[in-house]
């Protein structure tokens, strides 16, 4: 049984891609709007320097760290609404102002953070930042990159999306500083300006809708020029559930510094690891990008199982510095799946017409895992005092997961 939607030709539309991008009058605005992309993924790595706000800011307000926290889940909560939704925007209005709109929004809902008198505030403004990054950071990245390359594309996804490494190995220098000397309300004023510079500009000066966005409203407006697409609606179900699995795991970067502690590895050294974890993180995901136009996607997916079985498997049985600095560069290949190879088993599946709306319902799967995951892990050591029945369940969770991508990569429809 197979389910028909209506789209242009996904091969089709690739070689056109393929031909025009490689036209004089695109070449321009296609590194142009990749540079731009690139500057989404270093505005989002903002959010790793949000807990340096959180001990000041809930001590001025009298409430618990729990408490205070509450925000970060309406934050998480407001972008997977919106994951849900976008795609189809970005095909009705273009990638383009959507970001604009949302950068704005976020740079307001930011500087409302640093000015809030209560609690209340932080919370409104957590949702609506969340709701205005899922718009205009990751989503809107891959999109552009996914919809102008039609070669090389899950490297240039890795290069592009190595700005989250490199914006949180930043903050990781500043935020403590601004912090320390200006208070936590001139942190969330400082990421408030790193939004508007960052998102808002490079939607205003670098930023181009792709060709394939137009290419959707053509072919919802003429249908004699489209072709069917068929794909087993097992598909959808097989990306979505393996989407959700896949983002479990990943909660392990939370609790690392505690799992590494109850190692009994001194706190210099954790910081040490986890900053060997973030240039894992940066270079994986190029590297991965490479191995998946060069030898193949299937091979690519492979390689993130093997990495994350082998880095839970010595994060539960192996206590010496160097093996758990090892699991934590294997964690980092383990985690480039969502952002470098996800995208590419969609794109091939469903096409680029209906990418980024498969896309945003998919990213909404992983907002729900994200949300759960940290609570889950939390909760394992609450009832065991450690982390090794989580992590073996990560293990399986990992491999069910990418497994599940390969198998709907093989449901995807041959050139």
């Amino acid at each position: 049984m197979t389910e028909t939607i209506a789209d242009t030709s996904a091969t089709a539309l690739e070689h056109q891609l393929a031909d025009t991008a490689a036209s004089r009058e695109l070449k321009g605005p296609r590194l142009r709007s990749t540079i731009g992309a690139g500057l989404l993924t270093i505005a989002v790595s903002g959010v790793s320097a949000l807990g340096f706000m959180v001990v000041p800011a809930a001590k001025e307000f009298g409430v618990a760290m729990a408490q205070y926290l509450v925000y970060y889940s309406l934050w998480t909560i407001g972008g997977a609404v919106t994951m849900a939704i976008i795609g189809r925007v970005y095909e009705r209005v273009g990638v383009r102002p959507v970001i604009t709109i949302g950068g704005i929004v976020a740079t307001a809902s930011l500087t409302g953070m640093a000015l809030a008198p209560n609690i209340y505030v932080i919370y409104l403004c957590g949702l609506l930042t969340g709701a205005a990054f899922g718009t205009c950071t990751v989503m809107a990245a891959t999109t552009i990159i996914t919809l102008w390359h039609s070669r090389n594309r899950a490297s240039v996804l890795g290069i592009v999306f190595m700005g989250t490494g490199i914006g949180g190995f930043l903050w990781g220098f500043i935020m403590p500083q601004v912090v320390k000397n200006a208070g936590w309300r001139m942190g969330y004023a400082a990421l408030a300006i790193s939004v508007f510079v960052l998102i808002v500009g490079a939607a205003v000066f670098l930023i181009r809708n792709p060709p394939v966005l137009a290419a959707t409203a053509a072919a919802k407006k003429t249908d004699a020029k489209a072709t069917a697409l068929k794909v087993r609606p097992a598909a959808f179900v097989i990306v979505f559930v393996a989407t959700f699995l896949i983002s479990l795991p990943i909660g392990v970067t939370q609790v690392l510094p505690s799992l590494l502690g109850g190692k009994g590895i001194p706190a210099l050294e954790i910081g040490a690891i986890m900053s060997v974890m973030s240039i894992g993180m940066m270079l994986s995901k190029p590297l991965q990008g490479v191995i998946a136009d060069r030898i193949g996607l299937s091979t690519a997916l492979a390689i993130a199982a093997a990495s994350s079985t082998a880095a839970f498997l010595i994060l539960a049985y192996v206590g010496s510095n160097i093996a758990v600095t090892i699991a934590t560069v294997l964690v980092a290949v383990g985690n480039t799946p969502l952002t470098v190879l996800l995208p590419i088993v969609i794109a091939k599946l469903f096409g680029q017409v209906r990418f980024s709306r498969v896309y945003g319902v998919a990213m909404m799967f992983y907002y729900f895992g994200q949300a759960l995951a940290t609570p889950l892990w939390g909760l394992n050591f609450d009832l065991t005092g450690g982390y090794t029945i989580a992590l073996l369940l990560a293990v399986t969770v990992s491999v069910l997961g990418l497994a599940g991508l390969a198998v709907a990569l093989r449901m995807a429809p041959k050139d």
